[in-house]
């Protein structure tokens, strides 16, 4: 998988994890990527939502067991709302 696009521009990863330790282990190897940039990391569907609001991520790097909802919920709002974070199989 590429992780710059065609300007070489980093890409961007939002990460979303209840379990603060794992949340902070991940935010931590993304931000240290010399080809990536952390947008946020977040605990819950309600946060992440509110963070799809601003400035799309390219990748979305989500738990599915989340406290408040399935992160199945935030991988749709995030393709609905933006071509850029593209799906993977």
């Amino acid at each position: 998988m590429a992780t710059t696009g065609p300007s070489g521009r980093r890409a961007t990863v939002l990460v979303v994890e209840d379990d603060r330790p794992t949340r902070e282990r991940l935010a931590r190897a993304v931000a240290a990527h010399e080809r990536l940039t952390l947008l946020a990391a977040c605990g819950s569907v309600k946060e992440a939502v509110a963070r799809l609001a601003g400035e799309p991520p390219d990748v979305l790097l989500t738990d599915l067991g989340l406290p408040d909802g399935s992160g199945i919920e935030i991988i749709r709002r995030a393709r609905a709302d933006s071509a850029r974070t593209q799906q993977w199989s």
